[in-house]
């Protein structure tokens, strides 16, 4: 309901909560609210959450997600003009995939520019719609590991361990020059957000148990301040 969430917003501006909002949103409401997303600002929210999915409209009608392309470039373009955190997911792993497939993946997924993406196995449970089309690739029914950081499905052209490589390697790629942009930001709270989101989620995070990240490649180690413990114990000496 966009004049009832703007009502929201108004009030939350008028009380002076002066409080900080991390959500949770659908590319067609952004797109809605284009006009008011000064509003979000003000109000506080500081990180959205878009689903994406995919960067191709093939795959976005098979994910049932009733969006354009377009539209998903567009909803991360206003967020980020604005001065908030985008965040939103690719899903990779479907029988079709190949490593051509998951280059391209990646080179739209910059193209889309997000700040935080992440690169998800397909995970298709029982009672979901995809569930008929994926099942006779499935490789386990351990539901334990239908997480979206551990392959469940094997595309025909790869294997489950080349799909996770391909994966893990999204990430490094990604961020590697994504943390160039973070380092660039001149919104101190969004920079210091940023690299410690990013730092978090590469060295302690369930992506780093899963999926090998727990070893931050040295290049993108260095461009991240020390974490607090060893700044102190520097400075006692």
């Amino acid at each position: 309901n966009g004049e009832r969430w703007e009502r929201i917003l108004d009030e939350i501006i008028r009380r002076g909560l002066e409080i900080t909002l991390l959500m949770e949103t659908r590319v067609g409401d952004i797109l809605r609210d284009a006009a008011i997303l000064p509003k979000y600002r003000r109000a506080g929210v500081m990180h959205i959450y878009v689903g994406v999915e995919a960067t191709n409209q093939e795959a976005l009608d098979r994910f049932k997600k009733d969006v354009r392309c377009q539209d998903c470039v567009e909803a991360i373009r206003l967020i980020n003009e604005h001065g908030m955190v985008t965040e939103c997911s690719f899903v990779l792993g479907m029988p079709d995939d190949t490593p051509e497939t998951i280059a391209r993946t990646l080179e739209l997924a910059r193209h889309y520019n997000p700040d935080m993406p992440h690169f998800l196995h397909i995970a298709p449970w029982p009672y979901s719609d995809l569930y008929q089309e994926l099942k006779d690739y499935l490789i386990t029914r351990d539901y334990s590991k239908y997480n979206f950081v551990e392959p469940v499905v094997a595309p025909r052209a790869m294997s489950a361990e080349e799909i996770s490589a391909a994966v893990i390697d999204c990430y490094r790629r990604y961020y590697l020059a994504k943390a160039r942009d973070y380092l660039a930001e001149k919104d101190e709270y969004k920079r210091q957000y940023l690299l410690r989101s990013a730092q978090v989620m590469m060295s302690n995070s369930f992506l780093a148990k899963h999926l090998g990240l727990g070893q931050m490649p040295a290049e993108i180690r260095a461009l991240f301040p020390p974490p607090k413990e060893k700044r102190e114990k520097a400075v006692g000496g």
